[in-house]
């Protein structure tokens, strides 16, 4: 059962998550490049409207998934939330994740945006059109309505 592990035991903070959702674009006319990324862009910040675009953690989501890394979370212009990205994957774990990182990875071996290499989209921009997929994720929350123990 993943939720018999404390939030806080390990690196993955999403213990009380029923599910986790993933939307994903492609396209293959380099010519839709651009409608294709605004279409991604605007869904998902409609569906995450009442909270600044992104799954901000509360009763309903439970963040973001980190192996659907989302480098937009990073940019300004692409979110309205004042969560940083890395509360949004890692919640609370973050300086501890960082701590261990000093610890057993000082020459930053598995260095990356998020955890390790991402797609080069960013927002209001493209990639190699038709290269890569498109993905944003949500982790949603069982709907309990109060915070797992600490």
């Amino acid at each position: 059962m993943i939720n018999a592990v404390a939030p806080d035991a390990t690196a993955f903070p999403h213990r009380e998550a029923a599910y986790k959702a993933a939307w994903s674009i492609w396209w293959t006319d380099p010519a839709a490049e651009a409608d294709s990324l605004r279409w991604m862009r605007e869904f998902y910040h409609g569906v995450h409207a009442a909270t600044g675009g992104v799954p901000v953690i509360d009763d309903v989501t439970d963040g973001c998934y980190v192996y659907y890394p989302d480098i937009d979370l990073r940019e300004p212009k692409c979110t309205t939330s004042d969560v940083p990205w890395y509360e949004l994957y890692y919640k609370g774990n973050y300086a501890k994740l960082q701590q261990i990182k000093k610890t057993y990875a000082p020459r930053n071996f598995s260095a990356g945006e998020y955890r390790s290499a991402l797609s080069t989209v960013r927002c209001g921009q493209g990639s190699r059109a038709g290269s890569r997929p498109r993905t944003r994720s949500t982790a949603a929350d069982s709907g309990k309505s109060e915070p797992p123990p600490k």
